[in-house]
């Protein structure tokens, strides 16, 4: 979930950044982010696996990577 909800996000904009000059990136994302945090030291969740926990992580992952990119 990790690698399609983020790292997938994250790749492409990566691959089109150069071409996007400018342009505005807009990246989805869920209320869910709002119930969860990030584990760092566990971002495959090979410890501990929610199917909820972890897709609003990736969700949180996605707001925070969008607004570094704003910056």
């Amino acid at each position: 979930m990790f690698a399609t909800n983020h790292l997938g996000a994250f790749a492409v904009t990566k691959a089109l950044w150069p071409a996007l000059d400018g342009a505005r990136v807009v990246t989805t994302s869920s209320g869910a982010h709002r119930a969860w945090t990030i584990a760092l030291d566990d971002l495959q969740a090979s410890r501990f696996w929610h199917p909820l926990r972890q897709y609003g992580s990736t969700k949180l992952m996605n707001i925070l990577f969008t607004r570094e990119l704003a910056k």
